[in-house]
């Protein structure tokens, strides 16, 4: 995978849309970094599903929202993480 088969998060979408795209690239990204384009570790969000709907945890509720941004979040940081290994095994770092 290149930089450029990597999907652009919308600009304009709405805000589930704008939330799996940054997901999406984010782990395109990821993919892109570890050099296996061939792995599928996409999730289909449900599309009934709406991001105020409230997710049970052991010790609290969340929003799926919450739940979302948090994936992105925590797909960001492995994309970093990426980027040191990659740096220390072949001596480049992604973008």
């Amino acid at each position: 995978m290149t930089t450029d088969d990597r999907p652009e998060p919308p600009y304009l979408g709405d805000e589930t849309g704008t939330l799996t795209g940054f997901l999406d690239f984010h782990r395109a990204t990821l993919l892109w970094k570890i050099e296996d384009p061939d792995a599928d570790w996409r999730v289909e969000p449900s599309a009934a599903s709406s991001l105020d709907e409230v997710a049970h945890h052991p010790r609290r509720k969340l929003s799926r929202r919450w739940i979302l941004v948090h994936l992105i979040e925590e797909t960001a940081r492995h994309n970093g993480q990426a980027d040191i290994l990659r740096e220390q095994l072949a001596g480049v770092t992604g973008e």
